[in-house]
């Protein structure tokens, strides 16, 4: 599974509460860095929304990433990382 999918799943799970990249990094055993690079990628194809704002995780105010409700790429990340 690609960096990509591991993030845009665990996102996608989240109910759209926003997260930053140190907290997911920290959920997912993978480096910060890895976990940004990836959002924005994800962002540029309008799978995730990354902005300025509070995380749920540890609570700084800080670049956030959440899942989008309806589109069409985070649909796909889904399938690809479904059972």
């Amino acid at each position: 599974m690609s960096y990509a999918a591991a993030i845009g799943a665990f996102v996608a799970g989240r109910s759209r509460l926003p997260i930053c990249d140190a907290c997911v990094a920290d959920h997912l055993g993978i480096r910060t860095g890895q976990v940004a690079a990836a959002a924005i990628r994800l962002a540029r194809q309008q799978a995730l929304e990354r902005f300025e704002g509070r995380c749920a995780g540890c609570c700084t105010t800080r670049t956030v990433i959440a899942g989008r409700s309806s589109s069409p790429q985070a649909e796909c990340v889904l399938a690809l990382v479904a059972p």
